[in-house]
């Protein structure tokens, strides 16, 4: 089966009251030499918007431009998923807080989507933590080394967009799991 690395961008912390502002998905199909990528921006009539959150991802309101409901994304992305994974495949999201973060958001607001994702997720800061062990070095020193390795890596690509991004972190997720998979295996 292929590697899913998926990433929101969100307008704050709560799932039932914050709102999903993009959404970006990667199938690998052999690393980053093929991987296909989805990436939408959401249009909202009503947002409760969390300061600190857009502070972070820099979410651009002057424009609805290129932007769709969400009802339109969360049936695109299961499209998309269509096409890598057969029916009875339910993918393993990859990425940094996956699990606890982008995945409360994607089950309560993403119904089409959640349903086809596995209730499983693999997160990164996970695995580096057992790789900071492996090594007997500090979590956050290892983190921060294997960001800058991925952000460089990732800054490499003509996605035309920048961190903190939803198609930016699921390129780096991916970026990031190759080097933690590389290091375990060696």
């Amino acid at each position: 089966m292929h590697e899913l690395f998926l990433d929101i961008e969100t307008s704050g912390l709560n799932p039932d009251k914050h709102s999903i502002l993009s959404i970006g998905m990667v199938v690998s199909l052999n690393g980053l030499i093929d991987y296909q990528s989805f990436y939408r921006e959401i249009k909202h009539d009503e947002l409760v918007v969390a300061p600190e959150a857009i502070e972070i991802n820099k979410y651009d309101f002057t424009t609805q431009k290129n932007r769709v409901p969400l009802v339109a994304a969360d049936e695109a992305a299961v499209i998309f998923l269509k096409k890598y994974y057969r029916p009875d495949e339910k993918p393993l999201p990859i990425g940094l807080n996956v699990g606890s973060f982008d995945m409360q958001f994607i089950n309560r607001q993403m119904p089409l989507l959640s349903a086809k994702l596995s209730h499983r997720a693999v997160d990164l800061n996970s695995l580096m933590y057992m790789l900071a062990h492996k090594h007997s070095k500090d979590f956050k020193e290892l983190k921060k080394e294997l960001s800058d390795k991925a952000h460089n890596e990732v800054s490499g690509f003509a996605l035309g967009v920048s961190k903190h991004n939803a198609l930016y972190d699921a390129v780096f997720n991916l970026c990031l799991y190759l080097m933690i998979k590389e290091d375990f295996i060696s």
